[in-house]
């Protein structure tokens, strides 16, 4: 997979450039030629946000459904487990 590019670099060249003093006017032009590209970005993430959100909750709800049905307690609670994630959690807000 190829490299995201912003201003003409990836966002690892625009860590190191943002480092180095030297480099803040190539830093800042790159930021300037990018800005419509960060702004997409953030419109992207809170739509995978949403998305997960959705997703975490008709999970939540099949696990709670197949525990009221006595159902596979181990698959349960492996779901349950992965749901529990801190990264799962901190885009959930639970």
């Amino acid at each position: 997979m190829t490299a995201r590019r912003f201003g003409g670099y990836t966002v690892t060249e625009l860590k190191r450039l943002r480092k180095n003093a030297a480099d803040g006017g190539k830093f800042y032009l790159a930021l300037l030629e990018s800005v419509h590209d960060f702004f997409n970005l953030a419109e992207e993430a809170e739509e995978l946000e949403a998305v997960i959100e959705k997703l975490v909750s008709a999970l939540e709800k099949a696990a709670d459904e197949v525990s009221a049905q006595g159902g596979n307690d181990a698959a349960v609670a492996l779901l349950r487990d992965a749901l529990s994630d801190p990264k799962v959690k901190k885009i959930t807000g639970t």
